[in-house]
């Protein structure tokens, strides 16, 4: 049923292992998606190729175009349709990565589209201004769809961003910048190596682009950072070591800018950061992946280092700085939005949240199991069928939720929905890092291992019907 498309990895090529790369002097200019704007979105999946190197067309699947897709901008409050088409040769789904959505609308494993068919979800937009992004989101397949190149970014407006002076010229002064990376084969080929823990290449792609340098206007210019790889940590700073404003994360703006040198940046996480550039024209600086400080049990760290590129600091992207623009923004606001907590004591119920895997060989699970133990009940349910590990009904290919309940004999939904306020804390037994994330929500708690989060998460009392509403307090 599916294609193998990318050449599989295995012992007998470790020889390609390091890749094939053009010059190190070599840069190439940074691609900037297009946009597409609403209420209608179309988007159609299709088998392509794309010039990574020059001469060479690389075999790769693109949403629109040969790799990655359109940047999607909506509007909160607009009432919008995407039309998605695959014409890939086999079953896909398109997940809205972050969005405020209903099951039936949120594009996951339940949601296949089969090949030649198109998926019509339609909803409000709920989110508020933001970065997020879009990508398959198919049982087992996930991962080498979006390396094939299927992923794109979306750009959430609202009012209350819009009356900041902030930069929001699209590809002018707020840039986006999906980070990858890659393996390739001695032709130029995709070589796709999966892993228990996500795949790490051997050379960053951004946007689409190797040894990109991004032409940046000399005034205060915003990057929308994706981290778009399977395996890879990233922990980004300046060449230079000049701190960079982050002025936003995952749900949106934070309160005010905060100054970092470095921001890291698991798969899926974003960020959205200001530099201010105004000396620095007629330059050339350099954007990194300082990988030798990240710990032990982070992708691409120097832990189990697989590539070249992991626990060695490199460069992802140069900018390259030219004249201030007409009306450049020059100042950066020193506040941004109010964010009103959540209470930790307004939750009627405390639920610890252990990580751990009782078994060698095991999955990792939550409270004993691989799954989650809520009130006596497994979140989500799953069944044997004689797999190892087993299936879970939402994962089935070709099965929806309410379809895997009445065939499948399920006697509940495999989600988990809380009627008031709880507080969720979070402890590991494991020896490595872990990460709870909570579906919609646009955040997660990270625990070391062996210890016992400082950070708990609410989950406050859900909306009105029909759709209940789940947020995380921090983490």
């Amino acid at each position: 049923m599916y294609k193998k498309r990318l050449f599989l990895f295995s012992a007998v090529f470790s020889v390609f292992s390091f890749g094939w790369s053009p010059a190190a002097a070599q840069t190439n200019p940074l691609a900037i998606p297009p946009t597409l704007e609403g209420p209608t979105y179309d988007l159609v999946m299709r088998d392509t190729s794309h010039v990574f190197f020059d001469g060479i067309q690389t075999a790769t699947a693109g949403f629109n175009g040969s790799f990655l897709g359109p940047t999607l901008i909506w509007n909160k409050g607009d009432d919008i349709q995407i039309n998605v088409t695959n014409n890939l040769g086999e079953p896909t789904t398109v997940h809205w990565h972050g969005a405020h959505v209903s099951a039936e609308n949120d594009g996951g494993p339940h949601s296949v589209i089969p090949d030649g068919t198109t998926w019509s979800p339609a909803f409000e937009v709920m989110n508020r201004a933001s970065t997020i992004w879009y990508h398959p989101h198919l049982h087992m397949f996930t991962n080498m769809h979006v390396y094939q190149g299927l992923a794109g970014m979306i750009i959430v407006r609202d009012d209350e961003e819009a009356a900041l002076d902030l930069p929001r010229e699209y590809g002018v002064d707020d840039f986006p910048i999906v980070l990858q990376d890659r393996k390739f084969d001695v032709d130029g080929q995709l070589v796709f190596q999966p892993m228990g823990k996500g795949l790490v290449g051997d050379t960053y792609v951004i946007n689409g682009t190797i040894d990109p340098i991004l032409d940046a206007p000399g005034q205060v210019v915003r990057l929308r950072i994706v981290n778009g790889s399977s395996g890879r940590v990233y922990n980004v700073g300046m060449g230079d070591n000049r701190a960079m404003q982050q002025i936003a994360s995952d749900g949106g703006l934070l309160e005010a800018p905060v100054a970092l040198t470095r921001i890291r940046l698991s798969p899926g996480e974003r960020a959205e950061v200001l530099l201010d550039l105004a000396s620095d024209i007629g330059d050339t600086l350099r954007v990194v992946n300082y990988a030798s400080e990240l710990t032990n049990g982070e992708r691409g760290g120097t832990f189990a280092a697989s590539t070249p590129l992991d626990g060695v600091d490199s460069t992802l992207f140069f900018v390259g700085v030219s004249d201030a623009l007409p009306g450049a923004v020059t100042s950066i606001p020193s506040n941004l939005t109010t964010i009103t907590p959540l209470l930790e004591a307004d939750a009627v119920k405390t639920r610890p949240m252990i990580f751990n895997n009782n078994e060698l060989g095991q999955p990792f699970g939550i409270n004993g199991i691989a799954g989650c133990l809520i009130d006596g009940f497994e979140y989500p349910p799953y069944l044997d069928m004689g797999h190892n590990p087993p299936f879970y009904p939402a994962l089935i290919e070709g099965y929806g939720f309410e379809k895997a309940k009445d065939e499948l004999g399920l006697d509940a939904s495999p989600f988990y929905v809380p009627t008031a306020a709880e507080n969720w804390t979070g402890s590991s037994q494991l020896a490595c890092m872990s990460s709870f994330g909570f579906g919609g929500t646009n955040g997660h708690m990270v625990i070391s291992g062996g210890l016992s989060s400082d950070v708990a998460a609410v989950i406050p009392t859900p909306a009105p019907p029909p759709q209940p509403e789940l947020v995380l307090l921090s983490g």
